[in-house]
């Protein structure tokens, strides 16, 4: 999470020496770095300006305390969960296609652990399908008059 959304603001503040190898490349050497040390953003920003080699990266030093802080956040929210998160959903009809594992009738459940949500989001999908009773309706009145109009001529002729 943290790789990815310095490179996004890489890209906003346009420094060029921020890539995807260079990443790549010195991802290790950040995550020691993190595990470390203190999360001050200056001494961090230093530390990623040395790494890749630029002084436009200590542009990013407020960007870097923001994004710590909502690291620690998140780490926070997801140590104070019990260690599972259940979500629940019943639908409408028949379910066509989902990404839970589980499915009892028209009623899918996700069941997930707490750190799952630490760096990033979990997306939950279910599509469902239910009769259209007013459909059913109109067809069968129009069976009905179709009937009706195919006897009335031999009911006449008699």
């Amino acid at each position: 999470y943290f790789l990815s959304e310095f490179m996004k603001a890489s890209k906003q503040k346009g420094i060029s020496e921020v890539t995807d190898f260079s990443i790549g490349k010195n991802r290790d050497a950040i995550f020691e770095y993190i595990d470390h040390h203190d999360n001050n953003p200056k001494t961090l920003a230093a530390f990623l300006a040395l790494t890749f080699k630029s002084d436009a990266i200590k542009k990013l030093e407020p960007f870097s305390g923001k994004l710590i802080n909502e690291i620690e956040k998140k780490m926070e929210w997801a140590g104070s969960a019990d260690g599972t998160y259940i979500n629940q959903i019943s639908m409408p009809g028949v379910i066509l296609s989902t990404n839970s594992k589980t499915v009892k009738g028209n009623t899918v459940e996700w069941k997930v652990d707490s750190w799952r949500f630490q760096f990033e989001d979990l997306t939950m999908r279910v599509e469902s399908r239910s009769a259209n009773v007013s459909m059913f309706v109109v067809t069968g009145v129009l069976f009905a008059l179709a009937f009706f109009l195919l006897i009335i001529p031999k009911i006449r002729r008699k």
